[in-house]
């Protein structure tokens, strides 16, 4: 055969290669927007489908977590925007143990994008905006946490989206750095739990001390955000006052604790429980110098608020 004609069916091998190799990244791209697919998707038998069998997977060499085990990692394009993908399983599950995750650095308006972008292929998610401020030395000077989640119920498949990430008074109004995380995960509704939006309560309070029965003293209204998901209480401001890790809820009530320091420097802790079903709020109030001792019990009600807006 001439050089000449081995040349052209060398050429036409390699670009029939590539052409197969775009097909396949470009079909697995389709199905992560594929609404009817993740409607059908088995996610018992997942490593069997088409997405587990598209070209392009490299093995994944990466350090793994405790919980879960990935298997195989790429290089994705989605709305323009390059991700890392990886496919993996949940290590303590048997059943629905598969899932799927993407993530990539962002900016504040890659994220606000990549939302829309989504909600115009699944429709409207479930959205809660769980930013808070660890530090706030003050107004003007203070760290802000970002955190963006949003869900979407397909079939048996939950589709969880979100963006993180921290920003300062310095760089909070920079949209186009990528100073954030976004990310999207699809697994069995098992497999996660179901968003809950945080919310906000104004309660009533009074205040009855043990020892003056029946001297009732009234106490401001008890505003604050209730987030489950990030298991913590914050105020108007969302800076975080319950306790760390005494954050507890389930269907019935919400319990939490509250440290703080007196005008005349006693230690004091409050311990909230709010029922769900009543709306009652129940709080005992101990000084730490008598740990066993509740000095004051606290009464009132709560009612949700659509927000929370400082006056002035």
């Amino acid at each position: 055969m001439r050089p000449l004609a081995k040349t052209v069916i060398f050429l036409g091998i390699v670009t029939c290669s590539i052409q197969i190799v775009n097909a396949a990244s470009n079909l697995a791209a389709e199905i992560y927007l594929n609404k009817k697919y993740w409607e059908r998707m088995t996610w018992q038998k997942a490593d069997t489908s088409e997405l587990w069998r598209a070209m392009d997977w490299l093995p994944f060499d990466g350090e793994q977590a405790k919980t879960s085990t990935i298997t195989r990692t790429r290089k994705l394009t989605l709305f323009g925007k390059e991700f890392d993908a990886r496919l993996g399983y949940d290590n303590d599950k048997i059943e629905n143990k598969f899932f799927v995750s993407l993530s990539a650095k962002a900016s504040r308006n890659d994220c606000d994008e990549l939302i829309k972008e989504l909600t115009f292929v699944f429709g409207k998610p479930i959205a809660s905006d769980r930013t808070f401020v660890p530090l706030m030395y003050s107004e003007q000077n203070y760290m802000k946490m970002v955190i963006l989640d949003y869900q979407w119920d397909i079939g048996e498949t939950r589709i969880d989206a979100g963006c993180f990430g921290s920003v300062t008074q310095d760089t909070e109004s920079r949209k186009d750095t990528l100073d954030f995380t976004s990310s999207i995960k699809y697994a069995h509704r098992s497999a996660t739990d179901k968003l809950i939006p945080k919310f906000a309560l104004r309660c009533t309070r009074k205040m009855e001390f043990e020892f003056k029965p029946g001297f009732v003293r009234e106490m401001p209204d008890l505003v604050i955000w209730v987030d489950i998901r990030s298991a913590h209480i914050t105020n108007a401001s969302n800076q975080p006052i319950s306790d760390l890790h005494t954050f507890q809820a389930d269907d019935r009530e919400i319990k939490f604790k509250i440290s703080g320091t007196s005008a005349n420097q006693m230690k004091l802790v409050t311990e909230y429980t709010l029922d769900r079903v009543t709306g009652s709020l129940n709080a005992a109030l101990t000084d730490l110098s008598y740990p066993n001792v509740i000095a004051a019990r606290i009464r009132g009600r709560c009612d949700k608020t659509d927000t929370i807006e400082k006056k002035f």
